[in-house]
């Protein structure tokens, strides 16, 4: 049976599927990005003399933090996408498919069901008991993402150490402070480059985006979370109607 509950539920799997893959995707841009165009570094002149010698600075420093990054992108493939997104699906059919294997039983002989009618059921069951570990998870690695790089923000490279790091055979990693990409990059972009800067802040956008994403994918995942309960509970008292029914009509005869 399709309810408003049912169908509020698979929308909202949906688009948590829909804002998973836009998470796994900017993330994933943003790794090929450091990959390629950061990792043969960005030129620049010390801003100060206008005949100043062209400087190279590596494209990562040397303390830079990328957990938050790979924690982001397995919560958004993984928790979000795969087991709750493409997992309720899963489990939903598995409900349906259940249901009809149950009705094919009189009353009297459903406590003989064969056993994948009830794996089928365990299986919808196992997917609601994740619900909370899984919302717990997401909003574990969005206060994880938010802290770490919120408590970098405003840093600034230090003109004389990214000279001092800078060599003809290829510049060494920026040696001070800690950074991740969304404070690193802003930093890079405050120096005199030479070019990149169009590539930078196309990157920064980028990285932006999936660093603010995971706001509504925790949100339209505490939605997932309440509609599968709601549902749960309005899918058990209409079995029970049937089955009280059911009863009557058979006490009956």
């Amino acid at each position: 049976m399709t309810t408003t509950l049912s169908l509020c539920l698979e929308l909202g799997m949906a688009l948590l599927i829909c804002s998973s893959l836009i998470e796994v995707g900017l993330i994933s841009t943003t790794l090929g990005w450091l990959r390629s165009t950061a990792s043969a570094g960005f030129h620049f002149y010390d801003g100060v003399s206008p005949d100043s010698d062209m400087y190279t600075l590596a494209g990562e420093p040397a303390n830079f933090l990328m957990t938050q990054v790979y924690v982001a992108i397995a919560d958004a493939g993984g928790a979000a996408s795969l087991l709750v997104g493409a997992g309720g699906f899963l489990a939903i059919w598995a409900r349906r498919r259940h249901l009809r294997l149950y009705n094919r039983h009189s009353y009297h002989l459903r406590h003989t069901s064969s056993l994948k009618s009830r794996t089928l059921l365990y299986c919808y069951y196992a997917w609601i008991g994740l619900q909370i570990p899984l919302l717990l998870f997401t909003a574990a690695t969005l206060g994880y993402v938010f802290n770490v790089t919120a408590a970098r923000q405003g840093q600034n490279i230090r003109i004389e150490a990214a000279m001092r790091a800078s060599g003809r055979g290829g510049a060494d990693p920026y040696p001070l402070d800690t950074w991740t990409p969304q404070s690193w990059f802003p930093a890079v972009l405050n120096l005199d480059l030479v070019e990149s800067r169009g590539d930078i802040n196309a990157a920064v956008g980028i990285m932006n985006g999936w660093y603010w994403n995971l706001c509504p994918m925790l949100f339209i995942q505490l939605v997932v979370a309440i509609l599968a309960m709601l549902e749960l509970v309005q899918w058990r008292r209409a079995r029970q109607t049937r089955t009280n029914h059911e009863i009557k009509r058979l006490s009956r005869v």
